[in-house]
C-alpha cells in the first residue's frame, strides 16, 4: 500500500498513534531526499538539519489540509521553498 493511501486511512481513523506511525514512516523514507534538496541551496550542516525539521513540522501541521496525490512532490516543494526563504532571510540580515 502506498504511503499516500496509508496516510489517508490513518487520518480517516483519527487515531493519533496510527497517524504518528505513518508520519514516522514518511520521515524515514523521505528525510534524506528533503536534506538533499535543501543542500542544493544551503551549505551549513546545522542549517540543513534545522530546515529538514522545519519541512517535516510544516508537513505534520498541515496533514489534514494537503492533497495526497504525491507526498514526495509535496515534501520536495516545501524543502525548496524553505531553503529559498532561509537564504532570503539570511541575505536581509547582512
Amino acid at each position: 500500500m502506498s504511503l499516500e493511501r496509508k496516510l489517508e486511512r490513518a487520518l480517516l481513523s483519527n487515531d493519533i498513534q496510527i497517524i504518528d506511525s505513518v508520519f514516522e514512516e514518511i520521515y524515514y523514507k523521505y528525510g534524506k531526499l528533503v536534506g538533499f534538496v535543501i543542500s542544493k541551496y544551503v551549505f551549513v550542516k546545522e542549517d540543513i538539519e534545522e530546515l529538514i525539521n522545519d519541512v517535516f513540522i510544516s508537513f505534520y501541521n498541515n496533514l489534514k489540509k494537503i492533497n495526497y496525490t504525491s507526498i514526495k512532490y509535496y515534501l520536495v516543494t516545501i524543502a525548496k521553498n524553505k531553503a529559498i526563504d532561509f537564504l532570503r532571510k539570511k541575505k536581509d540580515e547582512v
